[in-house]
C-alpha cells in the first residue's frame, strides 16, 4: 500500500470474516505485550461470529484488494473493542484511518484497552488524542492493561461523559 494514499473502509461482509480472523491474529501475535494465552486464529473466528450476534460493529481497510485492517466496536458500550493492521501494512497509516472511522461513528467518544506493555499502540492512541485513563488487569488474561478515552465532540451532554 502506498504511504500517501488511504485505504478504502467498508462495513465488513459474511466473506471478509475468516480474512479478518487471520489479520486479528497475525497483528496480535505480534505486538509487544502479546499474551502467550493469545487465542487461535479460529479462536479468534468464532468469537467474531459471537461478537457480530452481541452487536459489534465490524469494518475491514482494504488495499489492493485484500484486507489490510479490522475495526470492530462496541456502540452500545462506547466502546472501541479491536483495531488492528496486519503487520505488514503497519505505519502506512490504515491504524489513523480505522481510528477517524471510529471517532465519527462514535462521536460522543469511547474507551479502550491495550496492554500495558503495548508501548507502540500506546503512542500511537496518545498521539491520535486519547487519553490514558488508568490501568487495570485484563479480565481474561490476567495481563496488565491500559485503559484509554477519545471524549468525543463537544456537543451535548458527550463532554459530561464519565470514563471507566
Amino acid at each position: 500500500m502506498d504511504g500517501c494514499q488511504d485505504p478504502q473502509l467498508r462495513p465488513a461482509q459474511a466473506d471478509d470474516l475468516d480474512e479478518v480472523a487471520t489479520v486479528w491474529f497475525e497483528s496480535a501475535s505480534r505486538m509487544e505485550g502479546a499474551s502467550a494465552m493469545l487465542p487461535s486464529r479460529e479462536e479468534l473466528r468464532v468469537r467474531i461470529d459471537r461478537e457480530l450476534a452481541a452487536g459489534w460493529l465490524l469494518y475491514v481497510a482494504l488495499s489492493g484488494g485484500r484486507i489490510v485492517g479490522m475495526l470492530a466496536l462496541k456502540p452500545a458500550d462506547a466502546k472501541l473493542d479491536q483495531l488492528f493492521v496486519h503487520p505488514a501494512d503497519q505505519g502506512r497509516g490504515v491504524g489513523r484511518v480505522l481510528l477517524g472511522l471510529a471517532k465519527s461513528a462514535l462521536p460522543g467518544g469511547f474507551s479502550l484497552r491495550t496492554p500495558q506493555a503495548n508501548r507502540r499502540g500506546r503512542r500511537f492512541y496518545e498521539r491520535h488524542g486519547l487519553d490514558c485513563i488508568g490501568e487495570g488487569v485484563h479480565p481474561g488474561m490476567g495481563t496488565p492493561v491500559c485503559f484509554y478515552g477519545w471524549r468525543g465532540l463537544p456537543a451535548g451532554d458527550h463532554g459530561n461523559r464519565i470514563w471507566q
